[in-house]
């Protein structure tokens, strides 16, 4: 698979750029899980709380569950079984989306992190955790 992520990067950036006064933010997001992608978790942070701030404020909730996704999955693959990380994805967890897309998004984060974390402690009824958010 060709992967190009500087590609997405200029424009996911243009995007944002053009879209800045429409009060469009989904960009945010998509520069987010690119930088998570390339392994870049600095970046990855502050795209992904610049989203999490712009959600909040346009009231707009599946954006705002998907920035959680991301800061969780941010955390916890800087340390695995962080409970900020696992915090951030209760927290999408409880957010009140509208679209299965998101829901889905939420519950495979929740089944991949739950999956790495049983793995790291060898903690079979953990495992089956993971299993049950899939």
């Amino acid at each position: 698979m060709n992967y190009q992520y500087d590609s997405s990067l200029i424009c996911f950036k243009k995007s944002l750029e053009l879209s800045k006064n429409l009060k469009y933010y989904e960009p945010l997001q998509k520069i987010s899980r690119v930088y998570i992608s390339l392994g870049d978790f600095n970046e990855a942070l502050k795209f992904a709380l610049m989203t999490e701030k712009s959600a909040m404020i346009t009231n707009d909730n599946d954006l705002l569950a998907r920035a959680y996704v991301d800061l969780g999955s941010i955390f916890l693959s800087l340390d695995i079984g962080s409970p900020k990380g696992l915090s951030y994805l209760n927290l999408a967890l409880q957010t009140n989306v509208k679209t299965n897309t998101t829901t889905i998004k939420v519950y495979e984060a929740l089944s991949i992190h739950t999956s790495n974390i049983a793995i790291e402690k060898d903690d079979k009824v953990l495992n089956s955790k993971a299993i049950e958010y899939m």
